[in-house]
């Protein structure tokens, strides 16, 4: 598979997992608050990365706030602009590297591919957290493994 696919299926997945957190998150028994905040925070961080990316002048919140009820039409904005992104790469572009401060104001450059697969562990990552907190709270966090999208037919 070449690594336009690759990452076009890997987002795919990451927007799937995403909105099943979401889900899970709206379910949730109890106090929300710290959980819709780290679903605020994923989507946030992804369109920081997607500013980065496209060399904008970056106006996303890192932390953003916001109510849980808006985040799966973010998540789904999120995606659309990274499938647009990634339709109009080229393999050799993903190895461009691109400057950019990071949130505490220091000069860093990495390669194209290593922000996509950045983001994707990022967004896994704090995945894991929320399924924890899910589970903290009485619930059943959603499977979200992406072998289990593969084998379901939810990823191709």
């Amino acid at each position: 598979m070449d690594p336009i696919a690759r990452f076009k299926r890997q987002y795919a997945y990451n927007h799937w997992a995403n909105h099943e957190l979401a889900a899970g998150v709206l379910a949730m028994p109890g106090d929300t608050t710290r959980a819709v905040k780290v679903l605020n925070h994923i989507a946030g961080a992804e369109r920081l990365w997607q500013e980065r990316l496209h060399g904008d002048l970056v106006t996303a919140v890192v932390w953003p706030d916001g109510p849980a009820s808006s985040i799966p039409a973010q998540f789904d904005a999120i995606h659309a602009t990274w499938m647009l992104f990634l339709d109009n790469q080229r393999e050799e572009k993903l190895l461009r590297p691109i400057s950019y401060m990071n949130s505490r104001g220091e000069p860093w450059a990495n390669r194209v591919e290593e922000i996509l697969t950045h983001v994707i562990i990022h967004s896994a990552y704090h995945r894991g957290q929320l399924a924890m907190q899910i589970r903290d709270h009485g619930g059943d966090p959603p499977m979200t493994d992406f072998i289990h999208a593969v084998r379901v037919g939810l990823v191709d």
